[in-house]
């Protein structure tokens, strides 16, 4: 991480480190984050800490982190990989709703494994199956409840692949599973986030899904209801200069100051 970033979020959060060190002796701060954010949360972390409290990330699907903090989970924060299940947190009335931001984009891609001689060529998700598929399946996320399942569901649909597709399904319990699967050459092809290549150099991005194939994918970020300052205070950074930069660095694209209301 470069020091000037550093610099400047030590400095952004100086105004405040009063209370983040008061609080900070009840228990370290708790975010719950989808799975795909995991490298961003990396650089939040070290950000955040600065200000002299402890950063602890639960990250997991984000149906499941939902389910979790609608049965008492103790999280300050939830940032989810789509509006639908920070929708279903909301109508619990679980967050404040005055606190809701969009905090960040991806996009969908089809990955496969790494290998010495790889081709840089550009291919169409049909070309991309097609040539690197052939018996084995295709790892993603599972449609029916986490998110990268739900967006990958629809493109496929889209482009008129998922009932050809829909039998060679590894399903896993999120991305950066169906990412490992690929790793591991268990699965030739891979349906992830963009921002999930980046965590690991033994795969490569073979073809990307149009945008207009799939709904927007956008990452809101909330505070639960009754919690301490300092979850506000981690909520401004990850809408700063300094957070959106972080999340840039991970491979997403961050929302600007004005489009980040939902």
């Amino acid at each position: 991480m470069h020091r000037t970033l550093i610099i400047a979020a030590a400095l952004m959060i100086g105004v405040v480190l009063p209370v983040q060190a008061q609080e900070a002796a009840e228990r370290p701060l708790m975010v719950f984050a989808a799975a795909s954010t995991y490298g961003a949360m990396q650089n939040i972390q070290k950000l955040y800490e600065l200000g002299g409290d402890q950063l602890v990330v639960v990250h997991g699907a984000s149906s499941t982190l939902a389910r979790q903090i609608e049965n008492g989970a103790p999280a300050d924060v939830y940032i989810s990989a789509n509006p639908a299940w920070m929708d279903y947190v909301e109508n619990l009335n679980l967050i404040e709703p005055t606190s809701r931001t969009n905090i960040a984009e991806n996009s969908l891609i089809i990955i496969a494994p790494s290998m010495p001689a790889q081709n840089s060529q550009s291919l169409s998700i049909k070309q991309a199956i097609d040539r690197h598929l052939k018996a084995g399946r295709i790892a993603m996320a599972d449609p029916a409840h986490v998110p990268a399942g739900i967006y990958a569901k629809q493109a496929l649909q889209t482009l008129g692949l998922w009932k050809q597709l829909e039998p060679r399904l590894a399903r896993t319990l999120d991305d950066t599973r169906a990412l490992h699967l690929v790793v591991q050459q268990t699965a030739p092809l891979g349906i992830v986030y963009a921002s999930d290549e980046m965590l690991d150099d033994r795969v490569r991005k073979i073809a990307t899904f149009p945008s207009a194939s799939h709904s927007a994918i956008v990452y809101p970020a909330a505070v639960l209801i009754g919690r301490a300052l300092r979850a506000k205070v981690f909520m401004q950074l990850l809408t700063s200069n300094e957070g959106r930069a972080a999340f840039k660095q991970a491979g997403f694209t961050p929302r600007t100051e004005k489009d980040q209301q939902p």
